[in-house]
């Protein structure tokens, strides 16, 4: 057996709460090649709360992961739609 022979109590341990991370697929219209697959992402990457993203721009989506609470969907489409392509939310099914 092992006894703690300190008068100190253990000092206690922080724990960070993980944040809510999600994942959302957007439909993204007028996207034709890498560059514009690039614009996408350098407008999301400024978003706080946006971890990654990744763009098909054969498929006309993009996938972001984020923190919910830090950035909405809707602060992404007015992102994605100020660089001159069509964001919307994702259908529902």
């Amino acid at each position: 057996m092992v006894f703690n022979r300190s008068d100190n109590p253990p000092e206690p341990v922080a724990t960070a709460q993980a944040e809510p991370v999600k994942q959302v697929v957007l439909p993204v219209e007028g996207m034709t090649c890498a560059g514009c697959a690039i614009s996408v992402k350098m407008v999301l990457k400024d978003l706080e709360g946006v971890k990654s993203t990744e763009v098909d721009v054969e498929k006309g989506k993009t996938t972001v992961t984020y923190t919910d609470g830090k950035v909405t969907i809707d602060q992404m489409i007015k992102a994605i739609n100020s660089t001159g392509f069509t964001a919307r939310k994702p259908s529902a099914g």
